[in-house]
């Protein structure tokens, strides 16, 4: 599959709009370097991909202090410096963006692999594979203006209609930008949609947005955890993933 999240030069225009500039004025953009991530799935392991395009963004206090990871399905902003790896497989695909290490060995283990410490994740989950089961709990959950895809997944594939819950959950704070775009913050110590594919509770709140993309739909779901301090790129890596999966069609 074709990577699809925030392309060269794509980056521009929202994170220069972040910051309130003269009529006229030129914010400097700085090069956002490129990282490239590894990944693991279905069909076995898959190498790093490297670029030769650098991403050029501004404002420079946001981006010089980030850098676009990637693999060869999914990409992401995280801070500067950080580790990554990435899974992939008929469902969908991931990427976890991590300040130390990744141990790879959890990623298909047993024992899950849950970070409770800084980490950012984006997963794609696809609507009309088996990614659709997945695609219809956040639907229960959060998007009520497409139920029609939960009925029809109980209908024809014989879930129970118990499977899903029909409310956000308790510790979400969600904020609608559209019938199929919600940001949202799990609060600390809590399950909520920031930990439903790779963040854990911790005593750091998880921000991120979920979206709905195309008729089937997909479902792109974004978790971030990043210390109070870095509040501003929290905010960058939730709009620009926000931004670039509006721009995305199949």
């Amino acid at each position: 599959m074709a990577s699809f999240l925030l392309r060269a030069g794509m980056v521009v225009a929202a994170l220069s709009a972040q910051v309130s500039v003269p009529p006229h004025a030129t914010v400097p953009e700085i090069t956002v370097p490129f990282i490239g991530c590894p990944s693991d799935g279905q069909v076995g392991p898959r190498e790093a991909p490297s670029k030769s395009v650098s991403m050029h963004v501004g404002p420079p206090q946001v981006a010089q202090k980030l850098a676009f990871y990637e693999t060869s399905d999914i990409g992401v902003l995280a801070p500067r410096g950080w580790h990554c790896f990435g899974d992939y497989g008929s469902g969908g695909e991931s990427i976890i963006v991590t300040p130390d290490a990744i141990d790879t060995t959890k990623i298909f283990s047993s024992t899950p692999l849950l970070l409770t410490g800084g980490a950012i994740s984006l997963t794609r989950r696809w609507g009309q594979t088996s990614g659709r089961y997945s695609v219809a709990d956040i639907i229960a959950r959060v998007f009520p203006a497409r139920m029609d895809v939960v009925k029809r997944i109980e209908n024809f594939d014989g879930m129970p209609k118990s499977t899903y819950t029909f409310h956000p959950y308790p510790s979400d704070t969600p904020d609608y930008k559209s019938k199929t775009v919600v940001e949202y913050r799990t609060a600390a110590r809590s399950e909520g949609l920031g930990t439903r594919y790779w963040l854990s509770g911790s005593d750091t709140p998880i921000d991120g947005v979920a979206m709905l993309k195309g008729e089937a739909p997909d479902l792109v779901l974004l978790e971030v955890r990043l210390s109070p301090d870095q509040d501003e790129l929290t905010k960058a890596i939730v709009h620009e993933t926000e931004r670039d999966v509006s721009r995305l069609t199949r």
